[in-house]
């Protein structure tokens, strides 16, 4: 078990550390996160889609992806839009992306917190696990300076992942010590909050929008789910790392490797909460 001192509380960091996406442990350098990432995806689109059909995206919008991956979300946006609209995906690493790109989204290498977009350019705005990782105060400017990207009546939706307040028992449940310890890496080598999420419908009321939207959707491990497969391996491609840091014990992650397999039941790893809003017209 992962002891008391090793995961002892830490507030959440305002920084901002793109290079966890270039070189640090979300690199797609690293030989698992490419399958990390596809198992994130598959595992999350649904709920985006059903998500995205909430604000009835219109032919010939012209909309933006922000924190794009592998472009699955880029794509099912074209879908909706049409031959008429536009899809513009970003990311820092776009090697992932030329199947959207080959599909006609418009790709571009771009880093919300450093750069910009036109004001009012866009009619919907969507980002899923993008701005959780950033720290509070460039988070707060990111997201104004998006909200001034969209044309007066669009649409911004947000989805984040974070843990749900009894998650951060460690004593509750493997997985729960497995989710808290990489919440805590990602505090410390990122300036991730995975608690800032269960705020987002205040956070989009502060920014001014209206029509808010919010719903929340459990993230479940165990008993085969793909997401098994994103609990480990983030654990698991970054073991040396978070041994050192003292975040993690020797022998924790096939422990926790043996205990998803033989689970006979499934049980929440984090919660993806998601949220709309408008611009007033």
């Amino acid at each position: 078990m992962i002891t008391e001192h090793l995961l002892g509380r830490t507030e959440p960091m305002s920084f901002y550390e793109n290079s966890a996406y270039r070189s640090g442990p979300l690199s797609y350098g690293k030989d698992t996160e490419k399958h990390r990432l596809c198992a994130l995806t598959g595992a999350l689109d649904p709920t985006s889609m059903k998500v995205l059909n909430a604000v009835r995206i219109r032919r010939g919008w012209h909309c933006l992806e922000i924190g794009a991956g592998s472009g699955t979300m880029a794509q099912y946006l074209l879908g909706m839009v049409g031959p008429g609209g536009r899809v513009v995906a970003t990311e820092l690493d776009l090697s992932l992306l030329a199947t959207a790109r080959d599909c006609g989204v418009e790709v571009v290498e771009h880093d919300v917190v450093r750069d910009d977009f036109p004001a009012r350019r866009f009619d919907l705005v969507h980002a899923r696990c993008v701005f959780e990782h950033i720290g509070g105060e460039h988070r707060e400017a990111a997201l104004n300076k998006v909200v001034g990207w969209l044309k007066p009546g669009g649409w911004l939706v947000v989805e984040a992942a974070g843990l749900e307040p009894e998650q951060t028992d460690p004593s509750s449940s493997m997985v729960n010590q497995a989710a808290e310890i990489a919440s805590r890496y990602f505090a410390r080598v990122m300036g991730s909050d995975l608690h800032w999420p269960r705020t987002l419908d205040a956070t989009f009321a502060s920014l001014g929008l209206r029509e808010i939207g919010l719903t929340s959707n459990r993230m479940i491990v165990g008993k085969g789910e793909s997401t098994d497969q994103v609990l480990t391996l983030t654990l698991r491609q970054n073991e040396a790392e978070l041994i050192r840091l003292g975040l993690l014990e020797e022998g924790f992650i096939g422990r926790l490797e043996r205990y998803l397999e033989s689970a006979e039941s499934s049980e929440p790893m984090s919660t993806l909460y998601s949220v709309w809003g408008r611009v007033p017209q």
